[in-house]
C-alpha cells in the first residue's frame, strides 16, 4: 500500500493532486471487541475512537498549509 501511494503520488503530482495513505491500525470499534475480547479489554484505552480517526482524515482533506507531503503514509492512532 505504501509503494502504491508513493507511485500514484509521483504519477499525478503534476496535476495538483495529493495522494496520502491513512493507516489507522487498531481502532476502538465493536468489530475489534468481537475479534479478541481479552485483548480489547487490556488495550481499549490506547485505541483511538472512530471519531478521532475521522477528525484526522478531515484535517488532511482540508489541509491548506501543506503539512502533509504528497505520497506520505500517515499512522492514525
Amino acid at each position: 500500500m505504501i509503494g502504491l501511494t508513493e507511485s500514484l503520488a509521483w504519477e499525478v503530482g503534476n496535476y495538483n493532486i495529493k495522494v496520502i495513505a491513512i493507516c489507522p491500525g487498531e481502532v476502538d470499534t465493536k468489530m475489534q471487541q468481537d475479534v479478541d475480547p481479552d485483548y480489547y479489554t487490556k488495550n481499549k484505552d490506547k485505541m483511538p475512537k472512530p471519531n478521532q480517526v475521522a477528525e484526522r482524515i478531515i484535517d488532511m482533506i482540508f489541509d491548506h498549509e501543506s503539512k502533509y507531503d504528497n505520497g506520505q503514509s500517515i499512522d492514525v492512532g
